[in-house]
């Protein structure tokens, strides 16, 4: 298998071979290999958090799609891995963006200078101001890869998001600190997704809403229902206009 393992072509975030860090391969079958770091204790939370979300039958089925599914561990070139589902195979075109939720990307475990890092992270981002911060993307036009630096600034997912809004008004079994929300379409429009990904500061909920990742949630929300509002405007009076503005 190992021969045919390769760097996700499509990932706008995370660890990548470019980066000289440990990253992520794909099978091009549908499996996402997500190394297991045994030096870095996120690695461990995020083990549980699929081990322990895969197995509980207190998550509603409308909700398990929108998490990736998880199959084993395996190991790989003396490492283990996180085998994955690989949330873009089968795009030919894929536009995809990881939105990061909630205002805080820490939780009360993390050592205190990743706490640190974050902190600055999340006053100098969009994080403290609106909730989320966009932390890659990538867009095909008809004949280009717009895929942009992550350091700059940066109709159908809003149902999917409120359906998932009305979950975390209610479940208190976990708190998701700096999880993302991967939104990825083909080019036109076609086999459009929506999941959480990265689990790795994720922490037991204690009988308490996760109000931190409710916020940013309801913050992106209104973020896309204003946008549709206002595309629909400007449709509206582009017709009424026999097509100029």
């Amino acid at each position: 298998m190992a021969s045919s393992l390769k760097p996700p072509e499509h990932q706008v975030a995370g660890h990548s071979i470019l980066s000289g860090q440990l990253s992520p391969l794909v099978d091009g079958s549908g499996h996402f290999f997500k190394p297991l770091n045994p030096t870095d204790a996120r690695a461990s939370t995020e083990l549980a958090f699929y081990s322990s979300f895969s197995s509980l039958p207190t998550i509603p089925k409308p909700i398990s799609p929108y998490f990736p599914s998880f199959q084993e561990t395996q190991n790989l070139n003396g490492m283990n891995h996180l085998v994955l589902e690989d949330l873009l195979n089968g795009y030919v075109s894929p536009c995809v963006i990881d939105v990061k939720i909630g205002a805080r990307t820490w939780n009360v475990n993390d050592l205190k200078e990743y706490v640190e890092k974050c902190l600055k992270k999340d006053r100098e981002s969009t994080s403290v101001p609106i909730g989320f911060w966009i932390s890659g993307l990538q867009v095909h036009h008809e004949h280009s890869l717009w895929k942009p630096d992550r350091n700059e600034d940066r109709k159908y997912t809003v149902s999917d998001m409120k359906r998932l809004k009305s979950w975390f008004e209610d479940h208190t079994l976990f708190h998701f600190y700096s999880t993302s929300i991967l939104i990825s379409f083909e080019k036109g429009g076609k086999l459009g997704k929506i999941k959480l990904v990265d689990f790795a500061h994720v922490v037991d909920g204690e009988g308490v809403i996760d109000h931190n990742f409710l916020g940013g949630l309801c913050s992106l929300i209104k973020f896309l229902s204003d946008i549709l509002s206002e595309s629909k405007e400007f449709d509206e009076i582009k017709a009424a206009n026999n097509g100029n503005i």
